[in-house]
């Protein structure tokens, strides 16, 4: 609850585009640099339906407000994965 009331606060008085810096609109190569991830698994997630993008002419785009969104309800922990040796 404190955290919603939290949010409410900053979106009230500060941009999501002041708080992280990023455009409305990104690019895959915006977004993976955001995520620190590779373009290539971006472009993945999307086409696999995991992360949310659209498709503009031949573009690939991220809405910035759905992709903070999107992060916010993905939040939990991942399972590790074991490496082979």
């Amino acid at each position: 609850m404190e955290r919603e009331n939290l949010r409410k606060v900053l979106d009230e008085y500060v941009s999501r585009e002041e708080v992280y810096g990023l455009p409305s609109v990104l690019t895959v190569e915006e977004a993976a640099n955001f995520l620190r991830l590779n373009v290539k698994t971006v472009y993945t997630a999307i086409s696999a339906g995991q992360m949310p993008g659209r498709k503009i002419g031949n573009r690939t785009v991220i809405l910035r407000d759905g992709l903070l969104d999107w992060l916010q309800s993905s939040e939990r922990v991942l399972p590790s994965r074991k490496r082979s040796r």
